[in-house]
């Protein structure tokens, strides 16, 4: 688990976003994105029993997408002022968040 995961879970109950640092290559560069919470847990591809947040990428000008990373990935999870609607997520993340 990731140091700031009392940050994730608290995100999930307030259906609040979170801004999330992150390494995305192996030159250690990092991205910044505004992130709504989704769920933390495995990915569901068999004999991978590692826990993975995920997220749903908020970056504006692009279309919504996941975005699954280990803890070891994550550099920073902070809290935004913005929540998130239910409306703007598939069915399949609804599921997770209920």
């Amino acid at each position: 688990m990731h140091p700031d995961h009392d940050v994730f879970v608290k995100a999930l109950e307030d259906r609040r976003n979170l801004e999330v640092v992150f390494c995305y290559d192996e030159n250690d560069m990092f991205r910044v994105r505004l992130c709504a919470p989704v769920y933390y847990g495995p990915v569901g591809i068999e004999g991978d029993s590692l826990n993975y947040y995920h997220f749903l990428d908020l970056e504006e000008g692009r279309e919504q997408e996941a975005l699954i990373l280990l803890a070891d990935q994550i550099v920073i999870i902070s809290h935004s002022e913005e929540h998130f609607e239910l409306a703007g997520f598939s069915s399949f993340e609804q599921n997770q968040l209920n």
